[in-house]
């Protein structure tokens, strides 16, 4: 009775593993091939400076005259980005130096030499604050400082639809014990204080 089956140890020449690509066709491979594959978009276009003067033997048609290089069905077609089949523009120098004039740093700020007012005209309402809890309360520059924590000790009628009158994005912090005075000034806007404690939900004046 015949087996196909091999014995152990032995390997059949079919099971051998192939080296390279099995379905390469060295007849179509040329030795000079480049092995690393160039993308479209590596190219930066081609430079069009000035139209050539080219020969033209087709009847109907002047012997001399001026054709862009472009132009024709013997010329490459420039780089395409893709997904949008626009043409990429040909790559542009600028022979003019850089002074210090044109340096740019992204995101450098210009200071003016004089001081900036916060909040300039708002009335201000100065008042006393003290801590009197034992852990420290830090309040933002934007919240109604009426509805701050129950901790803080103040006049809190006075404080109704006012903030403190600091730096947007800022905060004040109380220490346990302090004792201290702040500025406040009107909430602008439309004037209108949803969520914190809960106390207004609506209109600071209604």
């Amino acid at each position: 009775m015949m087996s196909n089956e091999n014995a152990p140890g032995e390997q059949n020449e079919d099971s051998k593993p192939l080296d390279g690509n099995p379905f390469e066709n060295e007849e179509l491979q040329p030795e000079d091939r480049k092995l690393e594959t160039e993308h479209a978009t590596d190219d930066p276009g081609r430079e069009y400076d000035e139209a050539e003067t080219t020969v033209i033997d087709e009847p109907g048609i002047d012997a001399d005259r001026e054709r862009h290089p472009s132009s024709g069905q013997s010329s490459p077609s420039s780089p395409r980005r893709p997904g949008s089949g626009t043409r990429q523009a040909p790559r542009q120098e600028h022979d003019a130096p850089v002074t210090s004039a044109d340096r740019v740093i992204p995101g450098e700020i210009f200071l003016k030499d004089e001081p900036v007012e916060i909040n300039a005209g708002l009335a201000v309402t100065a008042l006393r604050v003290a801590n009197t809890s034992d852990r420290p309360i830090q309040i933002g520059s934007h919240f109604h400082f009426a509805e701050v924590n129950p901790g803080l000790e103040f006049d809190r009628a006075r404080a109704w639809g006012k903030r403190l009158n600091v730096l947007s994005g800022g905060a004040m912090r109380f220490e346990p014990g302090a004792d201290e005075e702040v500025e406040l000034i009107p909430i602008q806007g439309a004037r209108i204080a949803l969520g914190f404690r809960g106390e207004c939900r609506g209109e600071l004046d209604g």
